[in-house]
């Protein structure tokens, strides 16, 4: 798929006019689901659907190669290992909004913004939760919101241990059509500090504080974020927010069991400066 194909899909699903899921795509869902729920035989599921035997074999062979299906010596069809693997990654990510939830809140209550968490879908950012801060007017972005990587601070955090080639092509994704020197910049150099800053355009004027999370080996498999309109968060104070995303960042990383050189991340630095500066 060329960057052109991405940017049309990524406007179909912005303009919720994605083609609706095929139906053998729904039918081979339906039989995946029955077959996780009771393990059975072709026999036994040709009755529960009405389905040749001829058909049925067709979609059990397609889902045996792909691992989602096993076949028992006995004949019968029973959950297959790529099931379970897809279960412990869901487990990750449960144990994630658990562990990220608490410091979200208090980074909200801190700094009197919206706090985001999201993780890479693709050449997209998802949201998976959200806390409400104390401005009059909010982002809207609630849990489920897909945005590409480049277009704000969540997503950019999330492209910081990318490659020169990985990069320019979500910048290119995400800004076809103006220069991406300036933001490619900013994003290597976000690196060292380990936030980033991101100055919306018009006409919402949107900036953006960010962090990456990394799991025990060391990749980022979340970020963390501030948003809010210029009038709530100018570039001042951008600034004094970024360290604080990034603190808080380092100790949910931490219970991810990530384990970097010097203190272990407390509550120590900038909580004083930051409440006194918190959004009224």
């Amino acid at each position: 798929m060329t960057a052109s194909d991405r940017r049309e899909e990524h406007r179909k699903v912005r303009s919720g006019s994605r083609p609706r899921p095929p139906r053998t795509l729904d039918k081979g869902l339906d039989l995946l689901e029955q077959i996780v729920s009771t393990p059975m035989s072709l026999s036994e599921l040709g009755q529960s659907f009405g389905m040749s035997r001829t058909t049925l074999r067709r979609f059990s062979q397609v889902l045996i190669v792909k691992r989602l299906v096993s076949l028992e010596a006995s004949g019968t069809l029973r959950a297959g290992p790529r099931l379970l693997q897809w279960a412990s990654a869901v487990d990750h990510q449960t144990d994630l909004l658990k562990i990220a939830r608490r410091h979200l809140q208090e980074l909200a209550s801190i700094t009197g913004h919206t706090a985001f968490l999201g993780r890479r879908d693709g050449a997209h950012s998802v949201h998976l939760l959200r806390c409400e801060g104390r401005e009059a007017a909010t982002v809207v972005a609630g849990p489920g919101t897909r945005r590409l990587l480049a277009e704000t601070s969540l997503g950019r955090a999330l492209l910081l241990d990318e490659n020169g080639h990985n990069l320019k092509e979500a910048l290119q994704l995400a800004f076809a059509d103006h220069p991406t020197q300036d933001v490619e910049a900013a994003i290597c150099a976000s690196a060292e500090a380990g936030y980033v800053l991101s100055h919306g355009t018009a006409p919402d004027f949107i900036h953006g504080v960010a962090s990456p999370i990394r799991d025990a080996s060391g990749r980022i498999v979340a970020a963390i974020s501030i948003a809010s309109a210029r009038t709530y968060l100018n570039a001042e104070r951008m600034a004094l927010l970024g360290p604080t995303l990034h603190q808080t960042a380092a100790k949910i990383s931490y219970q991810l069991g990530y384990v970097r050189s010097g203190p272990v991340p407390g509550n120590e630095a900038g909580s004083a400066s930051l409440a006194a500066m918190a959004v009224e």
